[in-house]
């Protein structure tokens, strides 16, 4: 026991000897520089400790020794969670500060880091802080003062730790991660191909459900993470938004991870992950968004509907995915004359849409007001303007040109002819329409005339008629006759 008290003698007089030779450096004289940072967040700087330094003899911009010790500021941080990280030992009226060799690693830092960060957050009022301008990509704390500094931002719980004045201009990056959203629309499987893939596009008919799938890449540490979906009018929102762990969407995240609300200026909605949630994050972690939307009576033929993703964390920090394009197509009905070698149009004719060769339900279709348009329709209660619903759902051909038929999917379709132009033959089957992408599909059907059932001609067969009836008739006067008389 002698001889620890005499080591630890020895320990703290080597101490006050080193501090009464320590050379202190001008005040002030300290530069840090956060690199990589992010435009209208914040940057605060703490000293956590105060630092003294003994100057190199022979070399001034050299050094032999710190010196750290605990300040006013964060004492109460010291004495509490911070002291899991250190050994101290009083000399006079100040603290002296090891590092706890055995909390060094990269984890321990971190660990550290966040806990020191949470303490100042709380109990620091009034930091030393810098908001940056828009687009400005560093944050610089000049005038510093020799010490042990901590800078945090609002792009993350991840800070940053610095000592002065090993180099009295540091260069330091911002360890917050960007965050990162990709978007994909599913092209549903078609009666045509059968096919079915996620894209960056799709087609479909109005009052086809569409189905979206984000892929949101969150960085550990981030804090205030959203992910925003922008639909233009042409769909509407079903209001079923989803989060899954796995791309397959198989493997659900618990609703109490994250809240879904409506979404502002423009916005359809935004999904607001929890930082409880995030502070989870052992690493960049990936997670999925399923949800679906109606295409509407609103949806433009030939002028995509737009999905437009962006995901946003901490004050400023935002990322735009990229859209998605959902399109509708049209097609015309050319309906003329089998006899006519121009193949003028044939006004009368009556028509019915399916999506089935035979049997089915008649798509429901709005006709515009001079009836040379018709759209398939989602919502019979709301319409396109200058629209109204077609009677009985059926197409009626006009003689002033061609029918058009738009809100339909790149996929196969049947007409149906209800009714035959005066003097022709109604179609017996349904017409066959495979609608393409590039909307430039005429289909053409022609009627024929009906013709007269064909007759003996002359009088040869009138005259039969005729004697024939005449002899009925007699043959009936006959009979009364004879019954009166034997009557009689």
């Amino acid at each position: 026991m002698k001889g620890f008290k005499k080591l630890l003698t020895g320990i703290l007089a080597a101490t006050l000897a080193f501090t009464m030779n320590v050379t202190a450096m001008a005040v002030g004289s300290n530069t840090i520089t956060v690199e990589n940072a992010v435009g209208k967040e914040s940057y605060s700087i703490y000293k956590l400790l105060d630092l003294d330094v003994k100057a190199n003899e022979d070399d001034a911009s050299k050094y032999d020794g710190y010196s750290y010790t605990i300040n006013d500021d964060f004492a109460a941080f010291w004495a509490g969670d911070g002291a899991a990280y250190i050994d101290t030992n009083e000399v006079g009226t100040k603290k002296y500060v090891v590092w706890k060799e055995n909390k060094k690693d990269a984890a321990d830092m971190e660990a550290f880091g966040k806990l020191a960060a949470a303490w100042a957050k709380k109990n620091i009022k009034n930091p030393r802080t810098i908001v940056l301008d828009e687009g400005a990509d560093k944050a610089v704390f000049d005038g510093l003062d020799n010490g042990y500094y901590m800078i945090t931002s609002t792009l993350g719980t991840a800070v940053t730790i610095a000592s002065t004045p090993t180099d009295k201009k540091q260069n330091i990056m911002e360890k917050n991660k960007s965050n990162t959203t990709e978007k994909q629309v599913l092209e549903a499987k078609e009666r045509s191909d059968g096919k079915e893939e996620y894209g960056q596009s799709n087609d479909a008919a109005v009052g086809d459900v569409v189905t979206f799938k984000a892929k949101v890449s969150i960085a550990k540490n981030s804090i205030n993470v959203k992910y925003h979906d922008t639909m233009t009018k042409g769909l509407t929102y079903n209001n079923d938004v989803k989060v899954y762990s796995d791309e397959a969407c198989s493997k659900e995240v618990s609703n109490a991870n994250y809240t879904v609300a409506a979404g502002t200026e423009g916005e359809t909605f935004v999904v607001s992950f929890n930082d409880s949630y995030v502070a989870t994050f052992s690493d960049t972690t990936v997670l999925y968004l399923k949800y679906t939307a109606v295409l509407n009576d609103q949806a433009v033929v030939t002028t995509p509907e737009v999905n437009t993703p962006s995901i946003t964390w901490g004050d400023n920090g935002n990322y735009d995915g990229t859209p998605t394009n959902t399109t509708t197509h049209k097609f015309q009905i050319q309906k003329y004359n089998g006899a006519d070698a121009n193949k003028n149009p044939l006004a009368g004719a009556k028509f019915q849409l399916f999506t089935t060769e035979t049997a089915g339900q008649a798509l429901t279709l709005a006709v515009n007001a001079d009836g040379s348009v018709y759209r398939v329709v989602a919502d019979a209660t709301k319409l396109p303007e200058g629209y109204s619903l077609a009677p009985d759902n059926k197409i009626v051909t006009l003689a002033t040109g061609f029918i058009t038929v738009e809100g339909v999917d790149s996929d196969l379709y049947y007409l149906e002819e209800t009714d035959a132009p005066l003097g022709f033959t109604k179609l017996e089957n349904r017409i066959a329409v495979t609608v393409n992408a590039t909307n430039d599909l005429t289909q053409p059907v022609e009627n024929n005339s009906g013709s007269i059932l064909p007759s003996t001609g002359g009088m040869g067969t009138t005259t039969f008629y005729v004697i024939g009836a005449v002899l009925v008739i007699a043959a009936v006067a006959y009979f009364m006759l004879r019954r009166k008389a034997d009557a009689e």
